[in-house]
């Protein structure tokens, strides 16, 4: 006799690995901190929302803090892998910085994955562990950009020291991306990248003189 839908369900659950499951776990809590916001996210809705027991989740994830700290390792994993595959490209210096600024201010960088990280902002504020994992993610991604933004700086012939105004066009960038991810409305992206653009070219200018 051929299975029902939710025999089938089950039989999926089943055959699932331990990282599967956890893997699986993470992504639907991605999806409920994007679409419920933090007021209304609990491990017990990921659950429901997944179809399983709540013990199951609380099996995997002891805490909502370690499953919060476990979604933050997975969204930055992830953009940490983009911009480390930007830098093996071996692009000149204003591909590299228009590639990563495009991380930021891109159209992917909008929907879900934004929402959630906010989210995961407002629960920083008051969760130590998570508010760690996303400062020392901060360093990495702000790293990078100063790489980015110092090679195209030589490229056009700027020999000066960038730290300082690396660090001011991150926080912009980052501000930036904030405004687009709560404010669609207010610019598209090829208009924040427009902006973005014009405040740093600026900022490179007045270094040179």
């Amino acid at each position: 006799m051929p299975r029902t839908g939710a025999a089938k369900q089950r039989a999926t659950r089943q055959r699932l690995s331990a990282d599967e499951r956890r893997a699986q776990i993470v992504e639907a809590t991605i999806v409920c901190l994007a679409r419920r916001g933090p007021e209304d996210w609990t491990l017990r809705q990921v659950a429901r929302d997944l179809g399983v027991a709540p013990s199951l989740a609380t099996y995997f994830f002891a805490t909502w803090n370690d499953l919060l700290v476990e979604t933050y390792r997975a969204l930055s994993g992830r953009f940490q892998l983009e911009i480390v595959q930007i830098e093996c490209a071996e692009l000149d210096g204003r591909a590299t910085l228009e590639a990563i600024v495009a991380l930021y201010l891109g159209e992917s960088a909008l929907g879900e994955t934004a929402s959630a990280y906010i989210a995961l902002g407002a629960f920083a504020r008051q969760e130590p562990r998570l508010r760690s994992e996303m400062t020392a993610y901060s360093d990495v991604a702000q790293a990078a950009f100063a790489r980015a933004l110092t090679g195209y700086a030589r490229d056009r012939g700027l020999e000066a020291s960038f730290s300082a105004t690396a660090q001011a066009l991150y926080v912009l960038l980052e501000g930036f991306w904030y405004d687009m991810a709560v404010n669609p409305s207010r610019q598209s992206p090829a208009q924040a990248r427009a902006s973005f653009w014009a405040f740093l070219d600026a900022a490179l200018d007045v270094k040179s003189r």
